[in-house]
């Protein structure tokens, strides 16, 4: 007859032991799963809106969005930027926007790309910029930033080469919502 040492077994250490197998089997399952949802977060990179890239030139934008695009008359000028070309009906889940390609003015690529809602005057200003920051959402996950200070919410996402960046501002009588794409080269300017 074969005798056991207690201090090798008893009944709670096999109890402890099936408890300790089946919380590191638990813990490994979670990590395995969850790891590449870190990961992809993590190393995610957005370089630009739809198929533009940061440095693309106008014609090249032009090719890229074939028929779609609208060249306009006259620049719409920003201070360190200008919008030769745009799209001017363009629709996200059914809410009319306008997009402008913004450009450096010194090399002329592109650094930004401006969504701006244009249903006038904005039904449901507040109900539309939420649809919009869900869409967004779901798109690039969760925000990296985001701030409600009376009358502007910013919602936004930081990617190494790009910023995305929903804004609202509430003005009573009307309502701004724009979503912005830009370069980091775009802040850098502004910082100046």
């Amino acid at each position: 007859m074969k005798v056991l040492n207690n201090s090798c077994y008893s009944p709670t250490s096999f109890l402890w032991s099936t408890d300790r197998r089946t919380i590191f089997f638990t813990f490994l399952f979670l990590f395995t799963t969850a790891l590449p949802t870190i990961i992809q977060s993590q190393s995610r990179d957005i370089v630009g809106w739809r198929s533009t890239k940061w440095g693309m030139k106008e014609a090249q934008i032009i090719s890229a969005f074939s028929g779609e695009i609208s060249i306009y008359d006259k620049h719409i000028e920003y201070e360190k930027h200008y919008a030769p070309i745009g799209i001017h009906d363009y629709e996200i889940n059914n809410i009319k926007c306008e997009v402008h390609f913004l450009f450096n003015k010194n090399k002329q690529d592109l650094e930004a790309v401006h969504i701006n809602v244009k249903n006038k005057p904005l039904e449901l200003p507040k109900a539309t910029f939420r649809l919009l920051e869900k869409l967004l959402i779901e798109k690039y996950g969760p925000p990296t930033n985001s701030k409600n200070e009376n009358p502007v919410n910013t919602t936004e996402w930081v990617f190494p080469s790009t910023k995305i960046e929903i804004l609202f501002i509430d003005l009573g009588s009307s309502s701004i919502i724009k979503i912005m794409y830009s370069s980091p080269k775009f802040d850098d300017l502004d910082k100046l």
